[in-house]
């Protein structure tokens, strides 16, 4: 049970970094917070998951859909830390892989290239830190790297380095900005 409470713990201080209060508190801000309901069912999911619980991790998938409108497949991995600003339509797929600290915004979909049968079966992976920004698409086998900001709407198929900005249909990286360093 301590990596369950401990990965709601590291969620909690993400959405409220400067609040210390008690467990009875924390029951309440998950009903008023959906984000943060979204992101305590899904790690009761993946507890299920990790202790081979499939039909109990399959409900918790279908409770947060239905309560939040977030969907994560059981099989995803996702990092403490995990932000949810507004869960609805966000998407995360069987074999994603999330870093620790990262940002999913509304709408934001993590999955497979293809979907109709034919191969590769390939997912993304976000490094530490990553904020994927609204309505964002992260498709097929790449990687996002630490730090990295998707831009709201973005279709990501290729690779994004750490620290880089991606922005667009398909998202292309920014340059970076010589004045910022």
């Amino acid at each position: 049970m301590s990596h369950l409470t401990d990965d709601i713990r590291a969620d909690y201080a993400r959405r409220f970094p400067d609040r210390r209060v008690s467990a009875r508190q924390v029951i309440k801000l998950c009903l008023q917070q959906p984000g943060m309901l979204a992101c305590v069912i899904l790690r009761v999911q993946q507890a299920c998951s990790r202790k081979h619980l499939n039909g109990l991790a399959n409900l918790c998938r279908t409770i947060n859909l239905a309560a939040t409108s977030a969907d994560f497949l059981p099989g995803c991995v996702i990092g403490a830390g995990l932000r949810v600003e507004h869960p609805a339509g966000i998407v995360v797929g069987q074999h994603a892989i999330v870093g620790a600290n990262c940002t999913l915004l509304q709408q934001a979909t993590l999955g497979e290239l293809y979907g109709d049968g034919r191969e590769p079966h390939d997912y993304p992976v976000l490094e530490d830190g990553v904020v994927v920004g609204a309505g964002a698409r992260v498709l097929g086998g790449v990687r996002i790297g630490a730090r990295a900001l998707i831009g709201a709407n973005a279709v990501v198929l290729t690779d994004v380095p750490a620290d880089a900005t991606a922005v667009g249909i398909p998202a292309r990286v920014l340059p970076a900005n010589p004045d910022t360093g």
